[in-house]
């Protein structure tokens, strides 16, 4: 077995300290089993739980404390300037972004780090603005998605229009397929041990689907 591993970089902790361990550690030796080739990002929070980064506020349905609107974004000013040292390193970037700001946020990142340690890859992608489609295909980057039944669920969507309104909910919320169509390369993950790890699940789920939903 080849486990290709991704390293954590955390908001919390002194930046400096860990990407002078993370380069330390960053291993790419096709001849050894274990390598240590990419870095995880956390860019922004969870959708259902108001902590995902948006460019228009969260409805008043989610009754989130002051400030708290918007959702967060986990490094604010310092994301470039990491992704920068981490991909001169020769890191790929595997970037948690799930809300339309936290997405666009990562691909300004990307656009400003080295393109050559990539593919650069952005996970779960539950909404994507419309300007920032493009940027996939332009950039290089991977959108990866967790289609799964919890997300795609016709209780889930109702709870989506209760969150984030009508329009985001049917208009960007888990754009798969227009980001295929547009020419982005797109991956399904299991997002496990959050979701079921089995591969041959996820993909039935997603070829029995109706126009991206499940009714």
């Amino acid at each position: 077995v080849r486990a290709s591993n991704a390293l954590y970089v955390y908001p919390d902790t002194p930046i400096k300290q860990q990407l002078d361990d993370l380069v330390e550690r960053y291993s790419n030796d096709p001849s050894k089993l274990v390598q240590f080739k990419t870095a995880k990002i956390y860019v922004d929070g969870i959708l259902t739980l108001g902590t995902s980064a948006l460019k228009q506020p969260y409805e008043a349905y989610m009754e989130l404390p002051p400030g708290q609107e918007y959702g967060f974004e986990y490094f604010e000013n310092t994301l470039v300037d990491v992704t920068k040292a981490l991909t001169n390193a020769g890191f790929a970037l595997h970037m948690h972004s799930s809300g339309d700001r936290g997405v666009a946020l990562a691909l300004n990142a990307i656009e400003g780090s080295n393109p050559g340690s990539g593919p650069h890859r952005l996970t779960h992608c539950y909404l994507v603005a419309n300007e920032d489609r493009v940027r996939f295909k332009d950039l290089d980057v991977v959108a990866d998605f967790q289609l799964a039944a919890s997300s795609t669920s016709a209780e889930y969507q109702r709870f989506m229009v209760d969150a984030i309104g009508q329009k985001r909910a049917t208009e960007i919320f888990l754009p798969a397929v227009p980001l295929l169509n547009d020419g982005a390369l797109i991956t399904l993950s299991s997002d496990w041990d959050a979701d079921v790890l089995s591969p041959l699940r996820k993909l039935k789920h997603v070829l029995t689907l109706s126009e991206g939903k499940q009714s």
